[in-house]
């Protein structure tokens, strides 16, 4: 079961050239690195977690939208893809939307944190 991590608030986190890691720190001054090459797109998350935990994290972010291109994809804010990453330190999963806002510019959103409870 998950249950929304309301230490972490959505926020624009990154906005630069290509990362290649990210820190996320909370309002509790919990501090986790994101690796971008560890991230994987939402449609992913059917393969980790269940129809209703899935359904609790898409009842949660407001800002996602199903693609219009991608079936199954879904995008944020800034129409960027809406990604996640599993932080099995801490067993939470970090919800992001990331991707190329402009030429050589990458934007990287928090969305929300879940953890697995």
């Amino acid at each position: 079961m998950l249950k929304q991590n309301a230490g972490y608030l959505p926020q624009l986190i990154y906005d630069g050239i290509e990362p290649n890691s990210v820190n996320i720190l909370s309002s509790n001054k919990e501090n986790s690195t994101l690796k971008i090459s560890s991230l994987l797109f939402f449609s992913e998350l059917t393969k980790t977690l269940n129809v209703d935990d899935l359904d609790y994290i898409k009842s949660k972010l407001n800002n996602m939208k199903q693609s219009k291109f991608f079936e199954g994809a879904y995008n944020g804010k800034d129409n960027l893809p809406v990604m996640w990453f599993f932080d099995a330190d801490n067993n939470r999963y970090f919800i992001v939307s990331f991707g190329e806002f402009q030429p050589a510019r990458y934007k990287l959103y928090l969305d929300g944190v879940f953890d697995y409870v």
